[in-house]
Protein backbone atom coordinates (compact mmCIF):
# COMPACT_ATOMS: atom_id res chain seq x y z
CA UNK A 1 0.00 0.00 0.00
CA UNK A 2 1.19 3.51 -0.75
CA UNK A 3 2.61 5.37 2.24
CA UNK A 4 0.61 8.39 1.04
CA UNK A 5 -2.67 6.51 1.53
CA UNK A 6 -3.49 5.43 5.11
CA UNK A 7 -6.65 3.97 6.56
CA UNK A 8 -8.25 6.06 9.32
CA UNK A 9 -8.90 3.98 12.45
CA UNK A 10 -12.59 3.47 13.22
CA UNK A 11 -12.16 4.83 16.77
CA UNK A 12 -11.24 8.24 15.28
CA UNK A 13 -14.43 8.48 13.19
CA UNK A 14 -17.78 9.83 14.40
CA UNK A 15 -20.85 9.71 12.19
CA UNK A 16 -24.19 11.18 13.24
CA UNK A 17 -27.62 11.55 11.65
CA UNK A 18 -29.86 14.48 12.54
CA UNK A 19 -32.51 16.40 10.68
CA UNK A 20 -32.11 14.37 7.50
CA UNK A 21 -28.37 15.02 7.28
CA UNK A 22 -25.33 12.81 7.85
CA UNK A 23 -22.28 14.42 9.50
CA UNK A 24 -18.87 12.71 9.42
CA UNK A 25 -16.05 13.86 11.70
CA UNK A 26 -12.48 12.64 12.25
CA UNK A 27 -10.92 13.44 15.64
CA UNK A 28 -13.67 16.02 16.22
CA UNK A 29 -13.09 17.90 12.93
CA UNK A 30 -16.07 17.80 10.59
CA UNK A 31 -15.13 16.33 7.21
CA UNK A 32 -18.53 16.90 5.64
CA UNK A 33 -22.30 17.14 6.03
CA UNK A 34 -24.57 15.55 3.42
CA UNK A 35 -28.29 15.03 2.89
CA UNK A 36 -29.27 11.38 3.36
CA UNK A 37 -29.86 10.94 -0.38
CA UNK A 38 -26.44 12.34 -1.28
CA UNK A 39 -24.82 10.19 1.42
CA UNK A 40 -26.60 7.16 -0.08
CA UNK A 41 -25.17 7.95 -3.49
CA UNK A 42 -21.62 8.47 -2.18
CA UNK A 43 -21.80 5.29 -0.11
CA UNK A 44 -23.14 3.18 -2.94
CA UNK A 45 -20.66 4.42 -5.52
CA UNK A 46 -17.68 4.14 -3.15
CA UNK A 47 -17.91 0.35 -3.35
CA UNK A 48 -16.85 0.69 -7.00
CA UNK A 49 -14.79 3.90 -7.05
CA UNK A 50 -13.47 5.87 -4.08
CA UNK A 51 -15.32 9.10 -3.26
CA UNK A 52 -13.52 12.16 -1.89
CA UNK A 53 -15.34 13.45 1.21
CA UNK A 54 -13.30 16.45 2.29
CA UNK A 55 -10.06 17.48 4.00
CA UNK A 56 -8.53 17.26 7.46
CA UNK A 57 -5.35 18.53 9.09
CA UNK A 58 -3.22 15.62 10.24
CA UNK A 59 0.33 15.86 11.55
CA UNK A 60 0.63 19.48 10.43
CA UNK A 61 -0.33 18.76 6.82
CA UNK A 62 -3.62 18.98 4.95
CA UNK A 63 -4.83 15.57 3.78
CA UNK A 64 -7.85 14.55 1.74
CA UNK A 65 -10.33 12.06 3.18
CA UNK A 66 -11.71 9.38 0.87
CA UNK A 67 -14.46 6.81 1.31
CA UNK A 68 -13.67 3.43 -0.24
CA UNK A 69 -15.18 0.02 0.48
CA UNK A 70 -16.70 1.17 3.75
CA UNK A 71 -13.47 2.59 5.16
CA UNK A 72 -12.21 6.16 5.43
CA UNK A 73 -8.74 6.80 4.02
CA UNK A 74 -6.38 9.72 4.61
CA UNK A 75 -4.30 10.71 1.57
CA UNK A 76 -1.53 13.23 0.96
CA UNK A 77 -1.70 15.74 -1.90
CA UNK A 78 -1.94 15.28 -4.83
CA UNK A 79 -3.74 11.98 -5.06
CA UNK A 80 -6.54 10.77 -7.30
CA UNK A 81 -9.12 8.03 -7.62
CA UNK A 82 -6.64 5.73 -9.39
CA UNK A 83 -4.07 5.85 -6.57
CA UNK A 84 -6.70 5.35 -3.84
CA UNK A 85 -8.22 2.45 -5.81
CA UNK A 86 -4.87 0.70 -6.16
CA UNK A 87 -3.95 1.27 -2.49
CA UNK A 88 -7.31 0.01 -1.20
CA UNK A 89 -7.77 -2.73 -3.79
CA UNK A 90 -6.94 -5.67 -1.51
CA UNK A 91 -9.13 -4.39 1.34
CA UNK A 92 -12.29 -6.31 2.07
CA UNK A 93 -15.56 -4.39 2.39
CA UNK A 94 -16.01 -3.32 6.00
CA UNK A 95 -19.10 -4.52 7.81
CA UNK A 96 -20.91 -1.42 8.99
CA UNK A 97 -23.95 -3.19 10.44
CA UNK A 98 -23.96 -0.97 13.53
CA UNK A 99 -24.25 2.22 11.47
CA UNK A 100 -27.86 2.79 10.31
CA UNK A 101 -26.80 5.13 7.49
CA UNK A 102 -24.90 2.28 5.81
CA UNK A 103 -27.19 -0.71 6.29
CA UNK A 104 -29.57 -0.23 3.41
CA UNK A 105 -26.91 1.06 1.01
CA UNK A 106 -24.61 -1.89 1.65
CA UNK A 107 -27.53 -4.29 1.09
CA UNK A 108 -28.68 -2.73 -2.19
CA UNK A 109 -25.39 -1.61 -3.75
CA UNK A 110 -25.42 -4.31 -6.45
CA UNK A 111 -27.10 -3.42 -9.72
CA UNK A 112 -26.84 0.37 -9.36
CA UNK A 113 -23.89 0.98 -11.70
CA UNK A 114 -22.85 0.78 -15.36
CA UNK A 115 -26.32 1.21 -16.78
CA UNK A 116 -27.73 -1.85 -15.05
CA UNK A 117 -31.40 -1.60 -14.19
CA UNK A 118 -31.82 -1.36 -10.41
CA UNK A 119 -33.62 -4.21 -8.71
CA UNK A 120 -36.94 -3.28 -7.10
CA UNK A 121 -36.24 -2.47 -3.47
CA UNK A 122 -38.01 -4.51 -0.84
CA UNK A 123 -41.00 -3.37 1.20
CA UNK A 124 -38.77 -3.32 4.30
CA UNK A 125 -38.30 0.19 5.71
CA UNK A 126 -34.64 0.62 6.78
CA UNK A 127 -33.90 1.72 10.33
CA UNK A 128 -32.37 5.04 9.25
CA UNK A 129 -35.64 5.88 7.45
CA UNK A 130 -37.66 4.90 10.55
CA UNK A 131 -35.55 7.17 12.75
CA UNK A 132 -35.63 10.05 10.26
CA UNK A 133 -39.43 9.83 9.80
CA UNK A 134 -40.08 9.57 13.55
CA UNK A 135 -37.97 12.67 14.20
CA UNK A 136 -39.53 14.59 11.31
CA UNK A 137 -43.13 13.74 12.31
CA UNK A 138 -42.47 14.38 16.00
CA UNK A 139 -43.60 10.89 17.08
CA UNK A 140 -47.22 11.63 16.13
CA UNK A 141 -49.68 10.38 13.51
CA UNK A 142 -49.63 12.92 10.67
CA UNK A 143 -53.36 12.45 10.10
CA UNK A 144 -54.91 12.70 13.60
CA UNK A 145 -52.04 13.50 16.00
CA UNK A 146 -52.07 10.18 17.94
CA UNK A 147 -48.84 9.90 19.96
CA UNK A 148 -49.09 6.44 21.59
CA UNK A 149 -46.07 4.58 20.12
CA UNK A 150 -47.89 1.25 20.42
CA UNK A 151 -50.51 2.48 17.94
CA UNK A 152 -48.17 4.08 15.39
CA UNK A 153 -47.12 2.46 12.12
CA UNK A 154 -45.10 3.52 9.12
CA UNK A 155 -47.35 4.47 6.21
CA UNK A 156 -46.35 4.68 2.53
CA UNK A 157 -47.69 7.93 1.06
CA UNK A 158 -47.52 6.39 -2.42
CA UNK A 159 -48.39 2.72 -1.92
CA UNK A 160 -45.58 0.21 -2.38
CA UNK A 161 -47.80 -1.67 -4.85
CA UNK A 162 -48.01 1.51 -6.97
CA UNK A 163 -44.25 2.04 -7.05
CA UNK A 164 -43.74 3.90 -3.77
CA UNK A 165 -40.26 3.48 -2.29
CA UNK A 166 -39.66 2.14 1.20
CA UNK A 167 -36.17 3.62 1.44
CA UNK A 168 -37.23 7.22 0.77
CA UNK A 169 -38.16 9.21 3.89
CA UNK A 170 -40.30 11.53 1.75
CA UNK A 171 -42.58 8.60 0.89
CA UNK A 172 -42.95 7.33 4.48
CA UNK A 173 -44.90 8.97 7.31
CA UNK A 174 -46.18 8.01 10.75
CA UNK A 175 -49.82 6.94 10.88
CA UNK A 176 -51.83 5.37 13.68
CA UNK A 177 -53.49 1.97 13.23
CA UNK A 178 -56.90 3.59 12.72
CA UNK A 179 -55.77 6.12 10.07
CA UNK A 180 -53.49 3.68 8.23
CA UNK A 181 -56.31 1.36 7.14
Amino acid sequence: MSDRVRRIAARRIRRSVSGGAVTTAVDGSVVGVWALGEWASRTTHSTVLPAMLGMITEGGSVRTVWLSKGHLWSCGFPVGVTEVSSATGSTRMRSLSRDPTWREFERTRAGRFAGEAPVRASRYVPQWVRISVTQRDGGRCVYCGESDPRRLELDHRLAYSKGGASDDPDNICLGCVKCNR
